[in-house]
């Protein structure tokens, strides 16, 4: 689950992003991604952190279950399969894990932070 939604650690939330506890909390619910496909290796808690630790940097991975995509269900309640574009994001069951990104590499990490901010309507 999305760390930033319904959870009460607020201890991960950085860089200007909300955490959203309840739905009236939620301007945009069809921009807020609230379950998603987590790589098995990285599952190490009930959330899901996105890539906040550093410039490039994976906190926790996607999943990359479905032909090179995971699947994402929305606060407004529809989902959808996002493709990742960049290889190091698609990882096999067993690793290797890239946690650093070059920044050139870096349109999967900016997908994925763009499902964890509300933007102003």
């Amino acid at each position: 689950m999305n760390g930033y939604v319904g959870g009460t650690d607020t201890s991960d939330v950085g860089n200007g992003y909300t955490t959203f506890h309840k739905m009236a909390d939620i301007r945009r619910p069809s921009d807020i991604y609230v379950i998603l496909d987590e790589h098995p290796l990285t599952i190490n808690d009930s959330l899901w952190v996105p890539p906040f630790s550093g410039p490039g940097t994976w906190q926790d991975f996607p999943g990359s279950y479905h032909s090179r995509g995971g699947s994402f269900n929305y606060a407004d309640g529809h989902a959808t399969l996002h493709k990742w574009l960049d290889s190091s994001t698609c990882i096999g069951p067993n690793g290797p894990i890239v946690w650093t990104v070059p920044l050139n590499q870096m349109q999967d990490i900016d997908w994925a932070m763009n499902g964890m901010s509300d933007p102003s309507p």
